[in-house]
């Protein structure tokens, strides 16, 4: 399974990068900027 997150800091609590590390690559991760919208579609639905 492949999740995408942005980089806030509770996706690199100590936590969950245990977590993902025992699931043996079973998880990876795709990492984008704590703040991109323009990544993030909906994004633009609220910008009106």
């Amino acid at each position: 399974m492949m999740v995408i997150w942005d980089g806030a800091p509770i996706h690199r609590s100590k936590l969950v990068t245990q977590y993902v590390a025992s699931t043996e690559g079973r998880i990876t991760i795709e990492r984008l900027p704590a703040y991109a919208p323009e990544l993030n579609p909906a994004e633009y639905i609220w910008a009106h």
